[in-house]
This record gives C-alpha cells, sequence and structure tokens, in this order.
C-alpha cells in the first residue's frame, strides 16, 4: 500500500534528520513529532516496524512524538486506543491532532492513550477577534491539564495570541507567528539563530 510505504519512508527520514540535529546541536535532545495515518496505526506490523527503525536510527522513542487525528477514533476506537497504549508503553508520546474539530469530547478523552492535545486554529483564531468573554480555550486548557495532559496551540499567528495562550498555561505554540514550514537546511539556520532554551 503506497501510505504504508509512504508513512515508512517519512519515518525513517525524519529519524535520520534527528540524528543530523544531533551531531550539529549535541546535548540538545530535540525531539521530533510525526503525523500517523489511521491506515498507517492499524497495520498488523506498525509497532514492529517503528521499533525496528529506532533501534536501526539509534534513536530512543522518548523524542519521538506521534500525531493522530481524531479519525483514528471514529470506528475503531478499542483497537487504535490500544495500539496508542502499547506505543507509549514503548516510550513514545502520542498527540491527538485539531482537537476539537470533530468526534473527540472531554469524556471520551479520559479513556485515550494520549499525552498531548494540540488545539484547532479554529480556537486560536477567536483570540483577538471576540469577546475574551466568549473564549473557551482557556478552559480547553485548564480541562486539560486537569486531565494529565499537555496542550499544544496551533495555528498561532499572532503576538496577542501568544500573550494570551502564554498567560493561560498552553505549553506549546505552534504557528506562522513562531515560523513558516521550513526545509532541512533552512530549519537548521533558524535553531543556530535561536536559544533552544527558549
Amino acid at each position: 500500500m503506497l501510505i504504508s510505504k509512504l508513512g515508512n519512508f517519512i519515518f525513517k527520514q525524519a529519524l535520520l534528520f534527528l540524528n543530523q540535529l544531533d551531531d550539529l546541536f549535541p546535548g540538545s535532545h530535540l525531539k521530533v513529532s510525526i503525523n500517523v495515518s489511521i491506515l498507517e496505526l492499524l497495520r498488523g506490523d506498525y509497532i514492529d516496524h517503528i521499533k525496528n527503525t529506532v533501534k536501526e536510527c539509534h534513536i530512543s522513542p522518548k523524542r519521538i512524538e506521534l500525531e493522530v487525528t481524531e479519525s483514528v477514533f471514529e470506528e475503531k476506537f478499542d483497537l487504535a486506543n490500544s495500539i496508542m497504549g502499547d506505543l507509549r508503553r514503548l516510550g513514545f508520546t502520542v498527540a491527538l491532532d485539531d482537537f476539537g474539530k470533530g468526534y473527540s469530547s472531554f469524556y471520551r478523552l479520559r479513556e485515550m492513550n494520549m499525552d498531548t492535545i494540540k488545539i484547532d486554529k479554529c480556537f486560536v483564531d477567536k483570540i483577538n477577534k471576540t469577546n475574551t468573554d466568549e473564549f473557551i480555550i482557556d478552559e480547553i486548557i485548564a480541562l486539560s491539564h486537569k486531565l494529565g495532559l499537555k496542550v499544544v496551540g496551533e495555528g498561532v499567528e499572532s503576538i496577542e495570541q501568544v500573550i494570551y495562550l502564554k498567560a493561560n498555561m498552553c505549553d506549546f505554540l505552534q504557528g506562522y507567528y513562531l515560523s513558516k514550514p521550513l526545509k532541512a537546511p533552512d530549519l537548521i539556520r533558524f535553531i543556530k539563530a535561536h536559544s533552544l532554551k527558549d
């Protein structure tokens, strides 16, 4: 299946790039997030494949976050959730991408084998466009923390959004305000130009 071959290729390339970053920035312990499709996740040999790949590339699973979308849970919740539990036990972290757009609820979130939720851009967009009394993103962050989850704010594009999310204890920010997607050489230059402690 083409998507499986492509997923395998992307996974290995991400790990090889992480090795390159380790050579350039020793001791930085940078992590990488990799998107995983439902077709990959539910493939019978998926776990064995990524176990073998991290071993081959000498990368700790703790430095890899696997991002899945809510569609993973729409039909085969128990199976997908079990696989993600196995991945977490191996040391990988798991993130739920685009939270709030579809299937997931906080009730169901309590049952999911997750470490992180990524709040969809549609919520972040409301910051500085809506009366603050109408925001719910602060409550999403607070409830997520209560469930022991880390939170990423997606689609951050303004300083107002940065200030609001930081004030409400959002753990990580992602978006064009910080950087557009970068090719490998540009990312290396970006890291060199910014403190890894920021």
